[in-house]
């Protein structure tokens, strides 16, 4: 009972301080963390020490689906040179930058638990870019670098991680064992994801019932980090393969009520796992303090200062160079240019860290394997919590008035997109209904009032004069022959999102109205006649199975 009420208490608190963060218009994860701070020197409030364990379990497998779900594929793989050049990159120059400096900066830490801090702070946080960032107006291609960078780049630092402790804790390490441990590692963890997203896409095709399709989709981003684990490979990338995977199936494998209402759940789900787990970040500075001894606070502010600036200063060169030379050599190849110095500038400077950061340095074991303690471990979680706080505050904090002092905005494609998606899914529902006024033995008169409003919803999205739309009449058969127009705007879109005309955030936009339009008409006449349904939807199709009607 005790910590179910502690539970409580904490969640309370985090989200109101996430209605504190919203009325001020300021980043919640920043205000979390600050917040946590504060919460944490309050006598009556409990220390609360954050198993690592827990930490990687259960909160990492759903943040990282639900941000693969809403990741383009289509902007994925235009941007997979600069991502790459970030989450792989720049995650092992920082390891190593950053371990240098420690090695400098602090005669006491050896170079390998240097090597350690450098895995455990080079990896940005995918739950604060993606909380931050969605909140902004930022150009399309920067969201997605970002984004796309963080669904890898975890996996990349702890797998260096894992190397760093062992030969730490071993005495020894072996760069051809590394190597081909991380061969393995990606191949086995994307086959894994893989494999379960399509188990699970086989499945959510089957199932009528959208409660046990949405709460099916959490047991796969938990399932497919658990089955990656258990075999020593990275939860991570088996996770975001899953997610991937999934998203792509999601239009046609879930029903119209499954997808809205799991968005909604999923939207909860991950809000109240953002807000516990950054106060929660917070909230163990207490408990690393209490394990620093010898060291006076002005050392340990200086020696984090100066960590964090590094880490800071090291990704915004990193990603200048890097975006400049990619310029380079897109101009020579007469391929479309990188970011622009002013997008590369939001990207160097959305290098916030976070939860697998303060995770991986609680799960520092606490002796070598001949029994002396870890070395330098409590001045590593430190270290890893000034990080932490450093980019979390000084960063987030600043990053949208850094946004609009370089005077970005976001691009007109994703509005063009989703313009072209809606004229593309109205021209072929006008052919679905045309298709059907082909049988002389259907009203006419219900077929001519249903394709009037699509005809007119074109000009409208083109921006030319329309006149007034005729409401169609209702009954069984006009609400057979529109949901038959909706299937057909589905596949509509989905042909020009396959084809890569649009990208995946212009197809959950459309999607979304097409599917509160489909639920609109179910509910409005309940009875309607699901056989003469599924009758007009094969003849409009003309092949395959007719869409899912739940």
């Amino acid at each position: 009972m005790e910590i179910f009420e502690a539970t409580l208490a904490l969640l309370a608190a985090a989200l109101v301080l996430s209605a504190l963060a919203g009325k001020l218009a300021v980043p919640y994860p920043s205000f979390l963390v600050v917040g946590g701070l504060v919460l944490s020197f309050l006598p009556i409030v409990p220390g609360v020490e954050l198993d690592p364990a827990l930490a990687f379990t259960l909160f990492l497998p759903p943040i990282l689906f639900e941000a693969a779900y809403y990741t383009s594929w289509r902007d994925f793989r235009a941007n997979a040179q600069a991502i790459g050049g970030l989450a792989i990159a720049l995650v092992a120059f920082s390891t190593f930058a950053i371990a240098r400096v420690a090695d400098w900066l602090i005669p006491e830490m050896p170079l390998g638990a240097a090597v350690v801090l450098g895995a455990i702070v080079s990896p940005p946080d995918a739950a604060a870019a993606t909380a931050v960032l969605r909140r902004m107006r930022l150009p399309r291609r920067v969201v997605a670098i970002v984004e796309g960078e963080s669904l890898v780049n975890d996996a990349v630092a702890l797998v260096i991680y894992n190397f760093a402790v062992a030969a730490v804790v071993t005495g020894r390490v072996s760069a051809s064992e590394a190597s081909l441990a991380l061969l393995v590692t990606v191949v086995g963890s994307l086959a894994i994801g893989l494999i379960i997203g399509w188990a699970w896409t086989k499945l959510a095709e089957r199932l009528t019932d959208p409660l046990i399709a949405i709460a099916m989709s959490f047991m796969v981003a938990f399932g497919a980090y658990l089955a990656a684990e258990r075999l020593d490979l990275s939860g991570v990338l088996s996770v975001v393969a899953a997610g991937l995977y999934f998203a792509w199936k999601a239009p046609t494998s879930l029903s119209a009520d499954a997808r809205l209402g799991g968005a909604a759940v999923w939207r909860l789900i991950i809000y109240i796992l953002n807000a516990l787990a950054f106060v929660l970040i917070g909230l163990q500075l207490p408990q690393i303090l209490g394990d620093l001894k010898g060291y006076s606070l002005a050392t340990l502010a200086k020696d984090g200062a100066v960590i964090a600036g590094t880490a800071i200063v090291i990704r915004l060169a990193w990603v200048l160079g890097f975006s400049q030379t990619l310029r380079l050599i897109s101009r020579a190849s007469r391929k479309p240019n990188f970011v622009n110095w002013r997008e590369a500038i939001v990207i160097g400077w959305s290098g916030m860290r976070g939860l697998v950061s303060l995770a991986a340095a609680l799960a520092l074991p606490d002796t070598t394997i001949d029994g002396a303690p870890f070395p330098a471990r409590a001045l590593v979680l430190f270290l890893a919590f000034a990080v932490i706080l450093g980019t979390l505050v000084v960063q987030g904090l600043s990053l949208g008035s850094l946004v609009r002092l370089l005077g970005l905005d976001q691009d007109s494609g994703d509005e063009e997109e989703e313009r072209l998606a809606r004229i593309a899914a109205a021209n072929a529902a006008i052919d679905a209904i045309d298709s059907l006024a082909e049988n002389p033995a259907l009203p006419r008169e219900v077929l001519d009032r249903i394709r009037y409003t699509y005809s007119a919803r074109i000009p409208q999205l083109s921006n030319q004069p329309t006149g007034d739309v005729e409401n169609p009449s209702h009954g069984d058969f006009a609400d057979a022959v529109r949901l038959a127009a909706i299937a057909a705007e589905r596949n509509a879109i989905l042909r020009l999102r396959d084809g890569r005309t649009i990208g995946d955030g212009a197809l959950h936009r459309v999607q979304q109205d097409l599917d509160l339009l489909e639920l609109a008409i179910k509910g409005h006449r309940p009875a309607y006649s699901r056989a003469s349904w599924i009758d007009l939807s094969n003849r409009v199709a003309g092949r395959g199975r007719p869409p899912r009607a739940v």
